[in-house]
């Protein structure tokens, strides 16, 4: 009991203050937008704390968080989750988790004026291919013609393949399905269709399959994406022409920085080299736009942060 006396004691001094103060002002000075005040963060630090203490199973766990109170040392809990916690718990349904993306995406635009940016058109088709072939992109025309090569040799079904069509149709109303039921798990997010009420109208849309296949990515002729992975049919909230765009986009920022401002001699082995980190960043960025707010990560970060704020309440921080 003396041991957490002496924890409260370190989280109230005048040295926790100052390092909470200057990681605060560290982890918020990128943010284009900061819904976390000082006092949220500090008070969801201490409970922090707190609970790596009551919850540690070991003298060596009980030891490191008291030696890190007794130093300051903030980052010996999450302290960049605490803005992603108090965040989602202000967040609506559907909101960007990573809103800090469309910063990025407007900066990368500016490169669009460049002469380069123009100049690699002549590319756009052994760029498409690539992504394609690199990335697990098929067009649905492949797909049932059957000219496919899988991971694991997969072959998708007719059912499968109507599936997919049909979720196509429907990309608003699976853009709500995922939003609402949604779940996090270490690899990928799926969707917990059990959830769905059988009387919700939107049950009758929650199309999926129990197959364990593995990613696909069907291109269909306007460019809209259909992701296909463990069953699971997600309709993409940006199509092909968009990470064609931003690929390129990034090959002119790629070649730019390393002083290359014409393309009329770039061999095309060059090109395939600068095509890999590109397209890795491109598809990076717009990820992010398919990642928002679910309402179990809305509601699951509510009760963690009640949590935490009664450990503050508990122990008087």
């Amino acid at each position: 009991m003396n041991d957490i006396k002496e924890l409260i004691k370190d989280l109230k001094s005048e040295d926790f203050i100052a390092s909470a103060k200057e990681s605060y002002y560290f982890l918020t000075s990128e943010k284009e937008e900061n819904k976390v005040s000082f006092e949220e963060y500090i008070s969801a630090l201490r409970g922090l704390f707190i609970d790596k203490f009551i919850t540690a199973i070991s003298e060596e766990e009980i030891n490191y968080i008291m030696n890190a109170a007794q130093n300051s040392d903030i980052f010996a809990v999450d302290a960049n989750g605490i803005f992603k916690l108090v965040e989602a718990t202000k967040a609506k349904i559907g909101d960007l988790v990573e809103k800090d993306c469309l910063k990025k995406i407007r900066d990368i635009t500016d490169y669009q004026d460049e002469p380069l940016y123009d100049d690699l058109s002549k590319y756009n088709n052994v760029i498409a291919k690539y992504i394609k072939d690199t990335h697990f992109y098929y067009s649905i025309r492949q797909i049932k013609m059957g000219n496919y090569k899988a991971e694991a040799n997969y072959r998708l079904s007719q059912k499968e393949i109507r599936m997919i069509e049909n979720v196509r149709m429907i990309g608003p109303i699976n853009r709500i399905i995922h939003a609402n039921y949604d779940t996090d798990d270490f690899l990928w997010p799926y969707c917990d269709f059990d959830e769905i009420p059988k009387d919700s109208v939107l049950k009758r849309f929650a199309f999926h399959t129990d197959k364990e296949n593995p990613l696909f990515e069907i291109v269909f002729e306007d460019g809209t994406i259909v992701e296909y992975l463990y069953g699971d049919l997600r309709v993409l909230s940006y199509k092909f022409q968009s990470l064609l765009t931003l690929t390129k986009l990034n090959i002119v920022k790629i070649l730019e920085e390393n002083k290359i401002y014409d393309v009329e001699f770039l061999e095309k082995e060059d090109l395939i080299k600068v095509l890999e980190p590109a397209t890795n960043i491109a598809q990076a960025t717009l990820n992010t736009l398919t990642e928002v707010y679910t309402r179990k990560m809305i509601d699951d970060s509510k009760k963690e942060l009640e949590d935490i704020k009664q450990l503050v309440k508990d122990y008087n921080l």
